[in-house]
C-alpha cells in the first residue's frame, strides 16, 4: 500500500492483511464506544487519536507517524492518513466488484456458486456457543495522563487483545 509516496506492508486484497484489518476495525469500534462523553474537548480528542493511532499502527507498522511525518496527538493529521488509507482500500474493493462482473459475464454465477458452498459448509457445523454475557462499561479514562504505549495497551484491551 502506498501512502504519501510511502510504501506500507499492507494489502486489503492478502486474506492475512483482510484479517489484521478486520481486527483493527473491531478494536477500532469498541474504542470509539467507550470515548468519554462528559469529557472535556481534549480529553474527548486525545481518546478519538489513541483510537485511530492503534488503528493506523497495527495496519502500517509502529513507525507509521514517523514515516508519514504526522503528530499522533493531532486528530486532523490522524483523520487525514484514516481517510486516504480508507480510499485505497475503497479502490481494492472496486477491483473486487469488477472480479465479480468478469465472473457472470463469462457465463458462471461466482457469487451464487459461493453462496451454495457455504450453505452447504454452514450444514455441517456444530450450533454456535451462547453468546458470553455483555460487558459493563468501564469508568472513564483520562489520556491525557497516558503515553502513546499505554493508549494502545487500553485500546487493545477493550477489544479483548494483549
Amino acid at each position: 500500500m502506498k501512502i504519501r509516496n510511502q510504501d506500507f506492508d499492507f494489502d486489503v486484497l492478502n486474506a492475512t492483511d483482510a484479517d489484521r484489518f478486520q481486527q483493527a476495525v473491531n478494536e477500532l469500534q469498541a474504542t470509539a464506544a467507550a470515548v468519554p462523553k462528559a469529557s472535556g474537548l481534549g480529553d474527548i480528542i486525545r481518546a478519538n487519536c489513541a483510537a485511530i493511532d492503534n488503528f493506523l499502527a497495527d495496519l502500517l507498522g509502529e513507525d507509521y507517524d514517523i514515516r508519514l511525518n504526522i503528530n499522533t496527538n493531532n486528530l486532523r493529521q490522524l483523520q487525514a492518513i484514516y481517510y486516504e488509507f480508507l480510499d485505497v482500500c475503497t479502490a481494492a474493493q472496486n477491483e473486487i466488484q469488477a472480479m465479480r462482473t468478469v465472473g457472470t459475464v463469462a457465463g458462471m454465477d461466482v457469487k451464487a456458486q459461493a453462496a451454495s458452498a457455504a450453505r452447504q459448509a454452514a450444514q455441517t457445523l456444530p450450533a454456535p456457543a451462547p453468546a458470553p454475557a455483555p460487558v459493563p462499561k468501564a469508568a472513564p479514562v483520562d489520556f491525557s495522563k497516558m503515553n502513546r504505549a499505554q493508549r494502545r495497551a487500553y485500546v487493545k484491551a477493550l477489544a479483548g487483545r494483549k
